[in-house]
Parts: structure tokens; sequence; C-alpha cells
């Protein structure tokens, strides 16, 4: 049997990283999941966690087929680190921050993929993403209004994250751990780099 991709998704400011972040810290001894941090083709920042490659190097490594997935999405690249493959095949469950641009591929390649849902109110989102300092109010409305457009995805949870984190981090954790039912991961190989 297959792992599991499991797609987190949602709108800029959702608090898809935050959420992330507490499902790793919860679930760090429990070898049934890894966290890949995927690749973007911008600086790392407090607001996003991932590795960064520059654009040329990105372009090479893509078009070898060294990432797992990979789009593009407001002028920047992503990806998820071929790893990933190797966690799958160990029948691991795979928690990674995808771009719902990014689904129908993940879909394809993945038959296990389930995708969890992270939103919030639209002015919720609105101040957590002028609190980067990326971008100012008129470019935040329109990515927003991008973002509204990208609805009735089919979701397997849905995170309304707008009370306390730990909260939220909890009901994440729980579906997560549904996952695991007679799932047993095998063991690392030796050797092998963690995700």
């Amino acid at each position: 049997m297959a792992g599991i991709l499991v797609c987190v998704v949602g709108p800029s400011g959702a608090g898809k990283d935050t959420l992330i972040a507490g499902a790793r810290k919860a679930l760090e001894d429990d070898d049934h999941f890894v966290f890949p941090r995927r690749i973007v083709t911008r600086q790392p920042s407090e607001a996003e966690d991932h590795d960064t490659l520059p654009p040329e190097r990105f372009a090479t490594l893509r078009e070898q087929g060294r990432f797992a997935l990979s789009w593009d999405a407001h002028g920047l690249s992503y990806a998820i680190p071929g790893l990933v493959l190797d966690d799958l095949a160990g029948r691991r469950i795979a928690i990674c921050n995808l771009s719902r641009r990014a689904l129908g591929d993940a879909r394809t390649r993945f038959p296990e993929t389930r995708v969890v849902l992270v939103t919030a109110p639209r002015e919720t989102l609105r101040s957590r993403i002028l609190a980067r300092g990326r971008e100012d109010g008129v470019a935040v409305d329109r990515r927003l209004d991008r973002e509204a457009a990208m609805t009735n995805l089919p979701v397997d949870c849905t995170i309304s994250n707008t009370g306390a984190v730990e909260t939220h981090v909890g009901e994440f954790v729980a579906f997560l751990r549904g996952l695991t039912a007679d799932r047993a991961p095998e063991p690392f190989a030796l050797g092998r780099f963690a995700s």
C-alpha cells in the first residue's frame, strides 16, 4: 500500500505554515509522518517555512525531474522535494503546503492524496498578509480576489483558522492521526536523508 500525500491548501494568510509547524512538533516522535519543506524561488522569511533555490537552479532541477511536484504562482516557482517519493513508497504520510493550482497534478500522480483546506475570513487574511510587509493593500486585495475565485475544491478536512492556534493544531493532528489506521511505516533505510 502506498503512502498518503496530505496537501494543505488555502488562501495566503490562512495560517497553513503555522498549523503544519504545530503538527510537526506534536507528531515528531511518530514515524508515520514526514513534513518535507517545500522549495521556493524566494528568500526565506518568518512568514513562510521553506528552502530557497535561485530560479536558474530550480529550472534545472525541474527539467531533471528531481521534484515530486512543482508549480508556478505569483511570479515564483514552488516544488515538493523528490525525497517525498521515498517516504510515500515507505507507506508514510507526507504533509505538504501546496498550491490549489497543483492539486490536479498531485491527485493524478498520487492516488492516495488527501486535502486539508485552511481558511479564515477575508479581513483576517488581509491583516495577516499586510503584516508580512511584502505587498501593499491594493496588491493584497487583488491577491484575495484571485484566491476567492478558486472555490469548490473537494476537500477531506476544513479548518477555519480563527481561534486559538492550539485548538486548530489539535484538529489538524486528529485528522492526521486518523489516517494511520492499519498503516505501519517501513523502517528508514540506513543513510537516508531526512525530509
